[in-house]
C-alpha cells in the first residue's frame, strides 16, 4: 500500500524527469474542477483560486473565506482552506492550506505479519499577494511550503507561483498566465531528490455577446511539450500533442446567482480512457449558486473505470 501512495505522488515523464507532490496538480476549487482544471484567465476569480493564479487575489477578496472538499478515489480525502485580507498600499494578502489524507494503513513485514499501523498525508501552506496595475492588469505571487509524510518516509519543499491577468472589459475578454510550483526540495524521500510538478499555463476567457455563456481555453504543461501516456505505443504526432495541452470550459450564466459549468481535459482523458466503451474520462460538470454572502460550488469529474470525483466548495464573507 505504501508503494501505491508513493506512486500517486510521483510521475515519470517521457524524458525520464521525475516529479513528486503530485497532489499539487489537483484543481484548487470546485469551479475550476468543473471547467476541466485550473483556469488561469477567469475575470472574476476569487480567493479559492489563488494557488492556481495569485492574480486572483484582488480587493474583492477582502475578508473572504473559502473551504473546499474533495472525495477522491479509494477513500482518499482532500481539503482546501483559503482566506484573504486587503491592505491599502500593499495589496490583497492570501493564506491557504491544502491537506490530503490517505488514512491509516496496516504495516506488515516481509513475511506478511502485522507489525502495527501508519498514516500518510500531504500538506501545503500558501502565502500570496495580489496587486493591480492601473485598471486592467492584475498580478500576484505566492510562496508555498510543502510537506509529505508516508510512514517513515518524509519530504518537504518550498515553491513559488507567479500569475497575471489582463482584462479588456469592452470585449468581455480576459487573458491569463501562471507559472506554478517553481522550487526545490528541502528534504527528500529516502535521500532521492525529485523535481516539483512545475507547470506553465496560459489562457483566455470570453463572454459571448448574445449568449449567456463564458468560454474558457487554457493551454497547460507548456514547459513539457511531449505528453505521452502509458496508453501510447509510440510518441504522439504534433497534432495529438497539441490537443493534449488544451483544456476547455464553458460557464452558462443562468442568472446573476446561478451557473452551470462543463469542462473537458484532453490529456486526462488520454491518460484514463479505456478502449472497450464510450469513455467520459476527462469530462466534468458542475453548478454554482452564489447568494449575497455565501457561495456554493459543486463539481463532478469522470475518472473512467476508476469512478468519479466530487468536489464541494463553500465561500463566505467574514
Amino acid at each position: 500500500m505504501l508503494t501505491f501512495i508513493l506512486g500517486l505522488n510521483t510521475v515519470h515523464a517521457q524524458d525520464a524527469v521525475i516529479s513528486t507532490y503530485r497532489f499539487l496538480q489537483l484543481p484548487v476549487s470546485a469551479r475550476s474542477a468543473a471547467l476541466g482544471g485550473d483556469a488561469v484567465s477567469l475575470p472574476d476569480g476569487d480567493v479559492s483560486l489563488f494557488q492556481a493564479n495569485p492574480s486572483y487575489l484582488q480587493k474583492n477578496s477582502q475578508n473572504k473565506l473559502s473551504l473546499s472538499y474533495i472525495n477522491h478515489i479509494s477513500d482518499i480525502n482532500m481539503a482546501f482552506l483559503n482566506g484573504a485580507y486587503y491592505l491599502s498600499r500593499i495589496g490583497t494578502i492570501g493564506a491557504g492550506l491544502r491537506y490530503m489524507n490517505y488514512g491509516s494503513f496496516t504495516r506488515t513485514n516481509s513475511e506478511g505479519k502485522e507489525t502495527g499501523s501508519f498514516h500518510a498525508y500531504d500538506m501545503a501552506i500558501s502565502i500570496g499577494i495580489g496587486r493591480i496595475y492601473r485598471s486592467n492588469l492584475q498580478y500576484g505571487a505566492a510562496v508555498e511550503f510543502i510537506h509529505s509524510s508516508y510512514d517513515q518516509y518524509q519530504s518537504s519543499a518550498i515553491a513559488l507561483t507567479l500569475g497575471a491577468r489582463y482584462q479588456i472589459p469592452d470585449d468581455n475578454l480576459t487573458f491569463g498566465a501562471a507559472i506554478t510550483n517553481m522550487g526545490t526540495q528541502l528534504s527528500q524521500f529516502d535521500n532521492i531528490r525529485e523535481q516539483l510538478p512545475f507547470n506553465i499555463s496560459i489562457g483566455a476567457s470570453k463572454k459571448l455577446l448574445h449568449v449567456p455563456l463564458r468560454l474558457s481555453l487554457t493551454l497547460h504543461s507548456l514547459n513539457r511539450w511531449n505528453l505521452k501516456t502509458l496508453n501510447d505505443s509510440k510518441n504522439p504526432d504534433i497534432t495529438v500533442d497539441f490537443i493534449r495541452h488544451v483544456q476547455l470550459g464553458g460557464e452558462f450564466l443562468l442568472s446573476d446567482h446561478v451557473f452551470f459549468r462543463l469542462g473537458y481535459n484532453r490529456y486526462l482523458h488520454e491518460q484514463l480512457k479505456t478502449s472497450n466503451r464510450l469513455d467520459l474520462a476527462g469530462t466534468s460538470i458542475g453548478i454554482g449558486i452564489h447568494l449575497k454572502k455565501i457561495k456554493f460550488d459543486i463539481s463532478r469529474n469522470s475518472f473512467s473505470q476508476l469512478g468519479s470525483v466530487m468536489q464541494i466548495n463553500v465561500g463566505t464573507s467574514l
